[in-house]
């Protein structure tokens, strides 16, 4: 929810105001997926990018774009909202975001070590930012 909260306000926020979003659900099986890109690409107003969350979802998405004969980035940008190391093994390596384990494990032994302590936890969020990696995922806006 946060993740869609974000891309709704970072398209508000844009200078062009021109792009919108449309959020998509699936049932997370490959030919569910597929039906449903198959219906955005066959639509009037097809997508020029997709932004998908879980690395096996970004695969199978990659995959059916493939089949669907899309070329990425030249005809859809592709950023995938999580990590996986199998992706620097893809050609093009998608676009995606990558959360830096160490600075999770240092915040989560700091906390370890304040309860270990005595101290209560404190009652805050923890939110860490991902990084973003460019890779070869995004074309040049639409338009």
């Amino acid at each position: 929810m946060a993740s869609e909260k974000g891309v709704h306000e970072a398209l508000a926020a844009s200078a062009s105001g021109a792009a919108t979003a449309r959020i998509v659900r699936h049932k997370g099986n490959a030919a569910q997926i597929g039906r449903l890109l198959n219906r955005m690409f066959n639509g009037t107003e097809a997508p020029t990018a997709l932004i998908v969350s879980q690395a096996c979802y970004a695969m199978t998405v990659l995959g059916h774009l493939l089949q669907m004969g899309k070329r990425i980035p030249a005809d859809v940008s592709v950023i995938c909202r999580d990590d996986d190391p199998l992706f620097e093994f893809f050609v093009p390596p998608p676009a995606r975001y990558s959360l830096d384990l160490n600075q999770l494990v240092r915040r989560t032994v700091q906390l370890a070590v304040r309860i270990d302590q005595g101290e209560a936890p404190p009652v805050v969020s923890l939110h860490l930012m991902p990084q973003f990696i460019r890779g070869g995922s995004i074309g040049p806006p639409a338009g």
